[in-house]
């Protein structure tokens, strides 16, 4: 009777240690399958790899180091906050030295004006030399003028604008209007206003050998179709006259231009002070248009002078 009641009782406790087992299995592979599925791994990775079930913890480590390693951003945002502390600390020590060096710049600045008299520019920006361009000349002539009378030289793009407004090449004197007017209403001191070109002729009608040196012969443009024509002309036969005193032929005077085919106007309504230079051609070198630049820039000091000495 004890060994039947002992045997009964070993299979019971066969049977409670059957479904724990069971159990247990269950468990686990529902807990590696929910696993395996939130991570989209394959089965035949895991028996394939079981470092896959071990989270392969040496290659997270590896790529993590190589992310930081290498994601500029990372270490710059560190830096960042750590300056920033740092920044924050100094405040205090600093703000007596910061407001001291503000007044100093603004004092600077109110001692320093602004008032140009010269406004270069180039409504053909795009016209070259053999080796050189004009808006290279104009910023050149801008440098020099600039030593006697305050000059702004306009670096905006023409083509930018003509872009902007969907004009064709030949709207260029629209684009360099808008800044002249931008200029104008920004400074009322503007009273001479140079636009800088090349001519496309032949090389040989805008060279000058002087004295073992080359130049690059100049031109005046008066347009015909401009309120100002009589006025542009006066001073632009006034400026041409100093230009030959100080070197014989570089001009090769004034030509006019109005009517069907050309602009006619070249913004000198704008005032009697607005000239329309052509400085050499395409053929001609940077050194032929430097030396050139270097006696036009003497003249138009030359002429700012002689006008001033007369108001």
């Amino acid at each position: 009777m004890k060994r039947f009641k002992a045997r009964k009782i070993k299979k019971k406790r066969k049977k409670v240690l059957f479904f724990f087992f069971f159990f247990v299995l269950v468990f686990v592979y529902v807990l590696v399958f929910k696993y395996l599925k939130k991570n989209k791994l394959n089965k035949t990775l895991l028996y394939k790899d079981i470092n896959y079930i071990n989270l392969n913890i040496l290659k997270i480590i590896d790529d993590a180091s190589y992310k930081y390693i290498n994601t500029p951003t990372m270490l710059l945002n560190k830096n960042v906050k750590n300056a920033k502390k740092i920044e924050i600390k100094n405040t205090k020590k600093t703000k007596d030295n910061s407001i001291k060096l503000e007044n100093d710049i603004k004092n600077v600045n109110e001692s320093i004006t602004y008032n140009p008299v010269v406004y270069i520019y180039n409504t053909h920006q795009i016209e070259k030399y053999s080796d050189y361009n004009v808006m290279d000349a104009a910023n050149y002539l801008s440098d020099l003028v600039n030593n006697s009378y305050q000059t702004y030289y306009e670096k905006e793009s023409m083509s930018l604008y003509l872009d902007n407004y969907n004009l064709n090449y030949s709207n260029s004197y629209k684009a360099s209007r808008y800044y002249i007017n931008l200029a104008l209403n920004k400074f009322s001191s503007i009273k001479y206003l140079f636009d800088i070109h090349r001519d496309s002729c032949n090389k040989e009608l805008t060279t000058l050998s002087y004295n073992g040196k080359s130049y690059a012969k100049i031109l005046f443009v008066i347009g015909t179709d401009n309120k100002n024509m009589n006025k542009n002309e006066v001073t632009a036969k006034k400026l041409n006259e100093i230009l030959n005193k100080k070197m014989p032929n570089i001009s090769r005077g004034l030509m006019y231009h109005g009517g069907k085919g050309y602009n006619g106007v070249y913004n000198q309504d704008v005032n009697e002070n607005t000239f329309l230079i052509e400085v050499g051609s395409e053929g001609n070198t940077k050194d032929e248009v430097i030396n050139t630049i270097n006696i036009l820039s003497e003249s138009i000091i030359e002429y700012i002078k002689d006008n001033n000495d007369k108001l």
